[in-house]
């Protein structure tokens, strides 16, 4: 609304002006010829007059002040009044404001046309200077952007390699992909990883780059590469295409995850082991039960059946053979999944290997040379020594076994302190101070890929029928059970070494009580014996009936009671842990009711975590496992009776 009403105004200024310029120039002319005289040119009035209206107000207006001019000195002043110089004039004076006008009008459509290009040179001048700063501001984010991708690029944490993705080429690596796998930047550019041997599997390195093309990146990759030295490293892959200066390229990181997968493993030997554990304890009861009956009813059969039947005696002594192989076995298992029943107590290791020492001298031969060497002495563990025993017999048979040109196998100790974050290294539960048992062999040396599966049960490399395949797995076993943990290391030809770990305790060694029992210790007391195996409990009424006791049995924990109530003469109760209505363990609670002193011994097959869990182990309860032979039950028997 405002501008449109600027320019009426500017017209009518214009249009209005030349009119009253042309007025003002005919009074002045006016007042001339009265003052001055006719004789005064008209021109001198006139032209200027005419020139600054061209001049001021534009071509039309120009004419049109011409116009009015010519008018006004026809009208005023006759051109037959003033002579022909006057008409002259007056031509004369239309020219010259026909040309003003003309001129004025072409000046002023040239200066707007220079000014509309002055308008749009300044707009483009505007447009270039904004479209520059922008660029700047571009370049600038650019090397901005370059240079964070560099520092990320080379001083990044993971091992970043980028390569073109034409033809697999590295164009540049990063410092931590020097460190990993030895090669040097200059080593590195220019070649492949399949020429720098970093990967050796072609086929997979291909699709790993099909796939970047297909889907613009690869993640969560999983390969082995390997290092200048041959080192193989389990890689977590990640990889993204992107473009450069034209160039497509693929931007790898790879994340170590050897240790990650060598935890994996260990979890799940872990539980492999676990579940053959399992599978031990939850038949270790029915089949001890089962190897109670046949050899008790053997032994009894072979000592009923005349030595001079040498037929008879041979078969019974084969099924007596065969039963305690399979009580091995059993025992095996148990100790394997580390549910076997333990006596730990304090011992000294070196006490231990030397008194061990003879045995082993014997198993392997002569020759074999044997050494010990105790770098630090009164080294104690807590340890049931039968056990520690057992491993060191183990061992030692696995090391004749690959020593079969002779050899050196040499037992050493030392101490070692495992700091905190490092017990995951050794299979260790907690950091501490450990006793370490270092049992090596000069042998033939193990495989890496057999020294991974080393401790599985069942496994051997022996022939068929010379050996279990539980050796190793035994020892595995029990030293968890100890809470301690036995590492492998070896290499073809070179021979092995097993490293035994014990946690060291304060304290000494308690020294074994020299026991001196008879070949058949019998007596004459009234025993109680709580069975619900009825094989196994009519097995022990007739041993220990036929060594002088007087037996009175009972089928099931209640039925225990309710004999224990009818006679009063009991000395000892012998009972199994688990069985119906009541247990071993209400059982005794309701007994020692009735007589607070009783001797009471307990007898299982099942694992020592089922009868943990049944709250059997106080301090000082008697115990003794299946499957039981006649010995072995009168000597247990006997011995509680004496104590006091």
């Amino acid at each position: 609304m405002g501008m449109g009403m600027n320019k009426k105004i500017h017209f009518i200024a214009r249009y209005a002006s030349a009119p009253a310029l042309v007025a003002a120039a005919c009074i002045i002319r006016y007042v001339i010829i009265h003052v001055v005289g006719d004789d005064f040119p008209t021109w001198i009035t006139f032209y200027p007059t005419i020139m600054l209206v061209a001049l001021m107000a534009g071509f039309w207006p120009g004419i049109l002040a011409t116009v009015t001019a010519v008018l006004a000195v026809c009208t005023f002043f006759p051109p037959a009044r003033f002579g022909i110089n006057n008409a002259v004039s007056i031509g004369f004076f239309i020219s010259m404001g026909v040309f003003m006008s003309t001129a004025a009008w072409l000046y002023r459509r040239t200066r707007m046309r220079l000014e509309d290009l002055l308008a749009k040179l300044r707009q483009t001048n505007d447009e270039l200077r904004r479209e520059n700063c922008d660029r700047k501001l571009a370049e600038e984010k650019l090397r901005n952007s370059e240079y964070k991708f560099s520092i990320l690029f080379s001083k990044g944490s993971l091992p970043t390699v980028l390569s073109r993705l034409s033809d697999q080429v590295f164009v540049d690596v990063n410092d931590a992909w020097t460190q990993l796998f030895g090669y040097t930047k200059e080593e590195s550019i220019g070649k492949t990883s399949i020429e720098l041997g970093i990967t050796r599997d072609l086929e997979r390195q291909t699709r790993m780059y099909d796939e970047i093309r297909r889907n613009n990146q690869v993640l969560n990759l999983e390969q082995t590469l390997y290092s200048k030295s041959g080192t193989a490293f389990a890689v977590m892959t990640n990889s993204n295409m992107l473009e450069i200066g034209g160039q497509v390229y693929a931007l790898t990181s790879v994340q170590d995850i050897t240790e990650r997968k060598r935890l994996e493993q260990q979890l799940l030997q872990s539980q492999k082991m676990e579940s053959v554990g399992i599978l031990a304890g939850g038949v270790a009861h029915d089949f001890n039960n089962l190897l109670t009956a046949i050899s008790g009813y053997g032994q009894i059969l072979q000592e009923s059946i005349p030595e001079d039947d040498e037929l008879s005696q041979e078969s019974i002594t084969n099924v007596l053979n065969a039963a305690d192989r399979a009580s091995e076995l059993t025992r095996g298992l148990l100790a394997f999944s580390r549910k076997q029943v333990i006596s730990a107590k304090p011992v000294r290791i070196d006490s231990l290997i030397s008194d061990t020492s003879k045995l082993i001298q014997r198993i392997i031969g002569e020759d074999i040379e044997f050494s010990t060497n105790f770098n630090v002495k009164n080294l104690v563990v807590e340890a049931d020594p039968g056990q520690i025993e057992q491993i060191l017999m183990n061992l030692a048979t696995n090391a004749r076994d690959a020593m079969s040109n002779g050899g050196h196998l040499s037992i050493t100790t030392s101490q070692v302190a495992v700091e905190e974050g490092l017990e995951t290294q050794y299979d260790l539960p907690s950091p501490g101070k450990y006793a370490l048992i270092s049992v090596s062999d000069t042998g033939m040396g193990i495989d890496k890929k057999t020294l991974e599966i080393i401790f599985e049960p069942f496994f051997t490399t022996k022939e068929v029928g010379k050996g279990t395949g539980l050796g190793l797995a035994i020892v595995h076993g029990i030293i968890k059970q100890h809470n301690g943990s036995v590492l492998a290391r070896s290499e073809l030809g070179k021979g092995t070494t097993f490293d035994i770990y014990l946690p060291l305790v304060k304290g000494h060694a308690v020294k074994e009580e020299l026991k001196i029992t008879s070949p058949h210790p019998g007596g004459t007391e009234t025993l109680l014996v709580a069975e619900d195996d009825k094989t196994v409990r009519m097995f022990m009424k007739r041993i220990l009936e036929r060594a002088g006791y007087k037996v009175i049995i009972a089928d099931d924990g209640e039925d225990a009671v309710v004999r224990f109530r009818e006679h009063d003469d009991i000395s000892l109760v012998l009972s199994d842990v688990v069985m119906p209505r009541k247990n071993g363990k209400e059982m005794q609670d309701e007994i020692r009711k009735i007589k607070p002193g009783i001797k009471i011994v307990f007898i299982s097959g099942y694992a020592a975590d089922v009868i943990q869990k049944k709250g059997m182990f106080e301090e000082g309860t008697e115990f003794i496992t299946k499957p039981l032979k006649k010995e072995k039950l009168l000597q247990k028997v006997r011995e509680v009776l004496d104590k006091g």
